[in-house]
């Protein structure tokens, strides 16, 4: 409701992405989310308070199922923050999920292609490539989603991520939907 409420022209204040930059921040809490956590950790400092919004906005509303909601706010986030590519980075991977349940698993694709051909074994690269091999499991190409899975968190042991205690978890499923249990 926050972004319905601000007057045209009128810029947010500071201690809004102060706030949200410190609930990415925190400890577990019901309103912080991954991308909030990631953003946090990166060039948090010098986003426009009308990234961490929609950011914020987008990352809740993925969450409550509201997926169209979040595709938009999320992209705007991503156009307001063309100046942060790290930040850019974050919200093109935040888009992958809500494009994948509105059955755009081509799209989502194509915004991870990039951050995948790094092979630089960054954050990003590697929760691209766990993102990946999600998509590729759940999209009848299991060896292959494994394969990703395997690499982004058994052969980078040293780089941590959100979200990669869930890469875990989805690397243990795919190995039970091949036959392994090892």
């Amino acid at each position: 409701r926050a972004i319905y409420l601000q007057p045209v022209g009128t810029p947010w204040p500071s201690a809004v992405s102060e706030t949200l930059a410190h609930i990415g921040n925190s400890g577990a809490s019901a309103i912080r989310t991954d991308l909030l956590r990631q953003l946090a950790r990166g060039e948090s400092a010098a986003l426009p308070s009308a990234v961490w919004i929609d950011a914020a906005m987008g990352s809740w509303q993925e969450s409550r199922g509201e997926t169209q909601k979040a595709l938009v706010h999320l992209k705007k986030a991503e156009t307001l923050a063309a100046d942060y590519p790290d930040a850019v980075d974050w919200l093109r991977l935040a888009q992958t999920t809500p494009l994948v349940k509105l059955g755009q698993k081509g799209t989502a694709t194509t915004l991870l292609a990039p951050m995948i051909a790094r092979e630089d074994n960054s954050q990003i690269m590697l929760a691209a490539m766990s993102k990946l091999g999600v998509i590729k499991l759940t999209g009848g190409s299991p060896q292959h989603g494994v394969r990703l899975l395997h690499r982004a968190v058994e052969d980078a042991q040293g780089v941590d991520w959100p979200g990669k205690s869930s890469a875990r978890a989805d690397l243990a499923l795919g190995l039970l939907m091949i036959g392994e249990n090892s």
